[in-house]
């Protein structure tokens, strides 16, 4: 027979999960909300709306939308910046003997990212091209913006090894990085625009078969045009 404690875990590790899953459904209907309208197109009520639940709810457990923002989009960026810090430490070591081994961990590692969420890499985009940033809150930016640094100066620094062991032949190494970054970005955008051909979408993972396709050319194309 139960005991008060077993059951007074019990009905704690009950209330647990239903939080879990109303924050969870809270993110993914904020995710909706943004990619849909962008960041200020959106407000708590449309959030509460997409995610039925009250708006006294979603501040139960987001104090802003911003707070939810960051949710989404932060957890992406350290996930890219994790991925980074694993290729820096490879050629730092001196692992990668061609341009090839080099390029494709760092495609990789950008994927690996870009995985985490999908969504809401395509939420930091939007964001990043709307120009949105700037009217955020200082905080919110300073965070942003140090992230940001922090992943650049990393892949820089990668670039910058690269060059000096010979693995790749001699560019301007901010030059190069913003190459790279944007064959991976706008290879996602060439992807959804063809998954969106003729007013449908296409299942996931024929979107996805494609755009690993593009990412696979890219990276021979660059390969051959890096290699020392």
């Amino acid at each position: 027979m139960p005991t008060k404690d077993s059951l007074k875990k019990a009905i704690e590790k009950r209330k647990e999960r239903e939080k879990q899953l109303r924050i969870k459904d809270i993110l993914a209907a904020a995710q909706t909300a943004f990619l849909d309208n962008g960041f200020f197109g959106v407000t708590m009520d449309d959030i509460a709306i997409e995610a039925g639940f009250t708006k006294p709810t979603i501040y139960k457990y987001f104090k802003s939308k911003e707070e939810l923002f960051g949710r989404l989009i932060i957890p992406v960026i350290t996930e890219l910046r994790d991925q980074l810090v694993y290729v820096e430490q490879q050629i730092s070591e001196k692992r990668y003997q061609s341009a090839a081994e080099l390029l494709h961990e760092f495609f990789q590692a950008t994927y690996n990212g870009y995985c985490i969420s999908p969504e809401s890499f395509r939420i930091i985009q939007i964001f990043q091209q709307s120009g949105d940033i700037w009217k955020i809150s200082t905080e919110m930016r300073s965070e942003l913006n140090e992230l940001g640094r922090t992943n650049a100066n990393r892949g820089r620094q990668i670039v910058r090894l690269a060059i000096e062991q010979g693995l790749i032949v001699k560019y301007d190494e901010i030059e190069l990085l913003d190459v790279l970054y944007s064959v991976f970005t706008g290879l996602i955008q060439v992807s959804d625009i063809k998954s969106h051909r003729g007013g449908y979408r296409q299942e996931k993972g024929t979107t996805e078969a494609g755009f690993l396709k593009r990412l696979a050319l890219a990276e021979q194309l660059l390969i051959n045009a890096l290699s020392t």
